[in-house]
């Protein structure tokens, strides 16, 4: 699933830097000519043109070459940043979370079933654990599953976008959107290394436990009720888990400007304070440019 939105999210950046070609060579070729005569007139020192000149060389490579764009930008947000940080944590070892997560789910189903064999019809409070066990281990991992989710998919959405927003660097009214922008990714992929990190931590916990409680000793022993205690214990560990899960996407906005979990009042308040404050910007950014 990720794999096609990482497919699907490479045409979309060709397609937009195809379809920004055109226009960003004519501003280019305008922003040159209109630097060269205030240099010409000794509005701009030279010192201060060259700079600019040299800045719109750098970001017309970024956003007139595609090439340059999926290898400096994508690749580098997309897989060399947060591959090298997980593989920095974990000892040189690539993570997978999907992979992990399904793991996971099949030693809690299977430890599940194989005692779910060996209970007698009588036994119902322990098929009611069983059934509790399954279905919030199911949520919780399904929970956790989601917020990696998203913040690939975000990351793939910002990543888009980047051409427009690459080309703010070229003014410096519209600079700092830029600069809002890479702070964005840098908060998806603490989000991303945070969530990659602490499932493998919770895989090797949840496996560990499973080991030595030895639930399957149990079930070949018959102990069904034992092993279902066990395996209950287990689930706690899994909400534990995944309530910490939870709280990464505050940490990542906290630190570097991620993905925030919020209600949904604070949400809606978010939302109309911002569009007044981002009236705000846009008229201090006008009178920034035409004064």
């Amino acid at each position: 699933m990720v794999l096609d939105f990482d497919n699907k999210m490479n045409v979309l950046v060709s397609k937009t830097l195809g379809a920004l070609a055109a226009p960003f060579s004519a501003l280019i070729v305008l922003w040159v000519i209109v630097t060269g005569i205030l240099v010409m007139r000794g509005d701009i020192d030279v010192r201060r043109g060259i700079t600019r000149i040299i800045r719109v060389a750098l970001v017309s490579a970024f956003i007139l070459e595609a090439g340059v764009y999926n290898t400096y930008v994508v690749q580098f947000f997309r897989n060399g940043l947060p591959t090298w940080i997980a593989s920095t944590i974990t000892s040189g070892q690539a993570l997978s979370t999907p992979e992990l997560l399904d793991d996971i789910m099949a030693s809690l189903s299977g430890s599940s079933a194989a005692i779910k064999a060996i209970l007698s019809v009588m036994q119902v409070s322990d098929h009611q654990k069983l059934a509790i066990v399954d279905t919030c281990n199911g949520l919780m991992l399904g929970e956790v599953f989601t917020i990696y989710l998203c913040a690939q998919v975000v990351m793939d959405v910002v990543l888009t976008i980047g051409p427009f927003v690459i080309a703010g660097f070229l003014f410096e009214a519209t600079r700092g959107f830029a600069e809002r922008w890479i702070g964005q990714m840098v908060g998806l992929i603490l989000l991303s290394a945070m969530v990659d990190i602490s499932v493998m931590v919770f895989a090797q916990g949840i496996t560990h436990y499973l080991s030595q409680v030895g639930v399957e000793e149990l079930v070949e022993q018959g102990l069904g009720a034992v092993a279902t205690g066990a395996l209950f214990n287990a689930t706690i560990f899994v909400m534990i888990c995944a309530s910490i899960v939870n709280l990464l996407p505050a940490i990542a906005a906290i630190i570097g400007g991620g993905i925030e979990v919020r209600s949904a009042g604070s949400a809606m308040s978010s939302v109309v304070g911002g569009s007044s404050s981002g009236s705000r910007m846009a008229n201090n950014i006008a009178r920034r440019m035409f004064k």
